[in-house]
């Protein structure tokens, strides 16, 4: 037969309910009584059933992580954390791709408000196409990357900042013709782009647009080919002597 949480706590010699906690990670319980648990688990080769779960709590222990661009090595990096903080938490993940669609973000919100996932994480590209708005009914979510929507939880990183500094880096290397890769609508890169132009403006030098490569596709095969464009119209750059 089955074994069954009861089956679990018995060997493992606790409670019901602190295998249920285990479990659905609602409650903190000690290193030592989880690996308890889990050992009890896979001694008796106990299968949690997920959908009877579900029914009880309203949870499904599922949380959806959707990326612009699954090909990118940033998405997979950042899989990978979310993957082991989720697995940390008893949590699973499933992995979806947007293609910087607002109709697929629009799906997938609709299936975490028909509880199917617990939650999402979105990475959206364009404020103007996510389906993330105002006046929309929004289940569990949280933005990650550039765009900034007041109404829900947001991780991100200040890229005018980071931009500024690295142009810096080269200003005070002595570099006066700075050129910038990825020039185009979408929320990062114009967030990088202000802080190149501050970096520059501050330094004395007023911004070239031709220094300024647009990129229509926001990954790294189409940065390569609209530099190698860049290229093949200006002299390519020369390295400083080091004399």
């Amino acid at each position: 037969m089955r074994a069954t949480v009861r089956d679990v706590a018995a060997l493992a010699g606790v409670s019901p309910k602190t295998v249920s906690n285990v479990l659905n990670g609602t409650f903190r319980v000690t290193p030592a009584t989880r690996a308890k648990v889990e050992q009890a688990m896979a001694a008796l080769d106990y299968v949690p059933n997920l959908s009877a779960r579900g029914l009880r709590n309203g949870r499904t222990g599922m949380i959806a992580v959707a990326l612009p661009d699954l090909r990118m090595p940033y998405s997979g990096e950042m899989l990978h954390h979310f993957v082991e903080a989720a697995t940390e938490r008893g949590l699973h993940v499933q992995i979806e791709e947007t293609g910087t669609s607002s109709e697929r973000e629009g799906e997938l919100m609709s299936r975490a408000r028909a509880q199917l996932v617990d939650g999402l994480i979105l990475n959206p590209v364009l404020l103007e196409t996510s389906a993330v708005q105002g006046g929309v009914a929004l289940p569990p979510v949280v933005l990650i990357g550039e765009v900034d929507q007041p109404i829900v939880d947001h991780v991100w990183i200040d890229n005018v900042a980071a931009s500024r500094e690295i142009t810096e880096l080269l200003i005070n290397e002595g570099h006066r013709r700075i050129a910038i890769v990825g020039a185009g609508p979408m929320a990062s890169a114009q967030l990088r782009l202000s802080g190149y132009r501050k970096a520059l403006r501050a330094a004395g030098i007023e911004p070239d647009p031709e220094l300024e490569i647009p990129c229509t596709e926001w990954h790294a095969d189409a940065a390569g080919a609209s530099f190698a464009a860049f290229l093949d119209r200006n002299a390519p750059p020369r390295m400083r002597s080091s004399g």
